[in-house]
């Protein structure tokens, strides 16, 4: 009985030690539980951030498209009138810029053509400059017919903005 009582003894030694081991490791757990509780909710709040930039992107990419096929439908537009005035300009003799350019008061779609032109060839010329100002310019730009001629034929319409 002694021995069986000195067993006892030492089993609830050792359950003592087992059981202090639990609470410790009980503790270590509730703080892991604890940090990972602050962790899911930091992730969840990140997850919020990260739904909202997704639908902002989605829109703007969204809005891109839009604008891309716009882009497109106007361009589908614009290249038969481009091909329509590249045709035009190689039907255009140096003989008609001579004339052109000996005209004393041309008609008005002329001097607005002549506007265009030095438009389109980065010449300064204002809204409100009159129309032999303009007429001046346009000629001196035509002052050399064949270098004009070549001017307008090698023009590259894709840097227009």
């Amino acid at each position: 009985m002694a021995e069986t009582q000195s067993k006892v003894e030492g089993l609830q030694e050792e359950l003592k030690v087992k059981m202090v081991e639990v609470e410790k490791r009980k503790g270590e757990t509730n703080i892991l539980i604890a940090k990972v509780g602050e962790e899911s909710a930091t992730a969840e709040v990140e997850q919020v951030a990260a739904n909202e930039e997704e639908d902002k992107t989605n829109i703007a990419a969204k809005e891109a498209q839009d604008l891309k096929e716009q882009a497109e439908k106007s361009l589908a537009q614009a290249i038969p009138a481009l091909e329509k005035s590249k045709q035009a300009i190689d039907c255009i003799k140096k003989g008609h810029i001579t004339e052109m350019k000996s005209l004393g008061s041309p008609p008005q779609m002329v001097i607005v053509t002549a506007k265009c032109i030095m438009i389109l060839f980065g010449e300064k010329v204002s809204a409100n400059d009159a129309e032999d100002k303009i007429w001046k310019k346009a000629v001196q730009m035509m002052n050399n017919p064949d270098k004009f001629l070549q001017t307008l034929k090698s023009y590259n319409g894709d840097t227009i903005d």
